[in-house]
């Protein structure tokens, strides 16, 4: 039985994804995946990018992935000490060590490949 990649065109609703089925077919407005016959998976045929084949479970994952990959956008962290380092007593010293928790700031930015 083979295994399908179906990778979907995104957005807020649905994310790509695989599964194993006898194969599929368009009805209507969706695209149906059965297997003995029965439908097993259901999506709108607008959201399909693309549909593909694959022997093995892990085939099909890995063009998922390579799918979402494709799609995801760089990300930028900003991390910011906003407080001085805390004095620590420990054995007799009182050299500053580490920023408390409280003063670090992280800011990540996302944003599409385009």
């Amino acid at each position: 039985m083979p295994h399908f990649a179906v990778l979907l065109r995104g957005g807020p609703l649905a994310d790509s994804f695989s599964l194993r089925a006898d194969g599929y077919e368009e009805r209507g407005d969706s695209v149906v995946f059965l297997r003995d016959d029965r439908v097993v998976h259901q999506v709108p045929s607008a959201w399909v990018a693309a549909i593909e084949v694959h022997p093995d479970a892990l085939a099909a994952r890995d063009a998922v992935a390579a799918h979402r990959a494709a799609k995801t956008g760089g990300a930028t962290i900003h991390v910011q000490e906003n407080a001085a380092a805390a004095p620590r007593r420990r054995g007799g010293s009182g050299a500053p060590t580490a920023v408390p928790a409280e003063g670090v700031s992280i800011r990540i930015d996302e944003g599409p490949r385009r």
